[in-house]
């Protein structure tokens, strides 16, 4: 038998899972809700947790998964928090099959990594199960240069119309080839001064008061 080429390979599984996939359009049952995630000031190495919910009663299988992720317009400029890295496999469902991880994408406030499972192998499947609060992803997160600000952390709706770099969503490849987009609830990134930084704010503002009140005297 002839081995199949990789990049062959690679080619047969982006069509079979995502160019050619039939969409469901959201899927109730697997939410993820981003939130507030709050960030320290001007330090690299922020590790942030993402999780996906499936409140459905039966067990979602996927052949593989789109991981869209933007922050703020997706588009730079050292304005932002940006990311480090995206590990996608370890700790979550797709550990145990070790699918194949594409980065499609990896600029500083936009990552794209697509998981994708063999198509010819009916075992190969990453499980989400029914009532769980599953690891999606672990994310690093860099605020060097920056004391403070918030900023749109998104896992869907970028579009071009919108001003957004790269458009999509998240979205899962689904035994069977249908294309499930998970229901997301994007959140934000916010720099919390650390506790000493509050103090020193909250002395300046004292004697910011206490001058104006002498000066009124």
């Amino acid at each position: 038998m002839t081995a199949r080429p990789e990049s062959r390979r690679w080619g047969l599984i982006l069509g079979a899972m995502f160019l050619g996939a039939t969409a469901w359009g959201q899927v109730p049952y697997l939410r993820i809700t981003v939130g507030t995630i709050e960030l320290l000031p001007n330090q690299a190495g922020q590790v942030v947790e993402l999780w996906i919910e499936n409140s459905d009663t039966q067990d979602f299988q996927a052949k593989g998964m789109n991981l869209r992720m933007q922050i703020d317009d997706g588009k730079g400029g050292g304005n932002a928090p940006v990311f480090e890295s995206v590990e996608a496999l370890r700790g979550t469902p797709w550990e145990s099959v070790s699918p194949g991880v594409k980065p499609a994408v990896t600029d500083p406030e936009y990552r794209d990594v697509r998981l994708l499972t063999d198509p010819f192998d009916d075992h190969q499947v990453g499980v989400l199960p029914a009532g769980s609060l599953t690891l999606l992803a672990t994310v690093t997160l860099d605020t060097t240069g920056l004391n403070g600000g918030t900023w749109s952390f998104r896992l869907a709706g970028m579009s071009l119309a919108n001003g957004d770099l790269y458009p999509g969503s998240t979205d899962y490849a689904a035994v069977g080839g249908l294309q499930a987009h998970a229901t997301v609830i994007n959140g934000q990134l916010t720099i919390i001064p650390e506790p000493e930084q509050w103090a020193m704010m909250g002395a300046l503002g004292l004697l910011g008061w206490t001058l104006t009140s002498r000066r009124r005297a």
